[in-house]
């Protein structure tokens, strides 16, 4: 009898571990987003303002603690072959924070053609990608607040629903 009760409250349990963890992950994804909204008004600023180079830039925004594995990913990629390394950093951060192909084309703007460009055209491609992110931003905190409390609540109820069937 005590072995079924404990089994239950294990089943309880492990049901709302997976809706706690599942409303971190809406968290961590928009805590990336933002991080990544306030890299791209960094480097607009670091660019335009002190004409930074790239990989020195790439070097002071890996040390961010939300995006600085996307950064340290892009300056590990090949010389020369920067927007390689930011798709498949992109594609990283897809697998680690959830990301929709929103999300992905915002951060491939922010990306395309860094370093390749004059200054004018850099600086307002950063400025659509910033845009483009707060935009991104917005709609995951809105699905944040939207659904980490269902989900919560619902890995809860799942693991209830599974220990009385058994």
């Amino acid at each position: 009898m005590t072995a079924q009760i404990i089994g239950r409250l294990l089943f309880m349990l492990g049901g709302a571990a997976g809706g706690f963890f599942a409303a971190g992950e809406l968290r961590a994804r928009h805590h990336f987003l933002a991080a990544m909204e306030r890299a791209a008004a960094h480097m607009r600023g670091e660019i335009g303002d002190l004409g930074t180079p790239l990989p020195v830039l790439f070097e002071r925004l890996s040390a961010d603690e939300t995006a600085g594995f996307f950064f340290r990913l892009v300056m590990e990629g090949e010389t020369g072959m920067r927007e390689a390394a930011w798709q498949i950093a992109a594609k990283s951060a897809r697998e680690k924070y959830r990301l929709c192909d929103a999300d992905m084309q915002a951060l491939l703007i922010l990306g395309e053609g860094l370093g390749q460009y004059g200054l004018e055209d850099q600086l307002r491609r950063l400025a659509a990608a910033e845009r483009a992110l707060a935009h991104r931003v917005a709609a995951a905190e809105e699905n944040r607040q939207r659904y980490a409390k269902l989900l919560r609540f619902g890995g809860f109820a799942a693991g209830a629903v599974a220990a009385l069937l058994i």
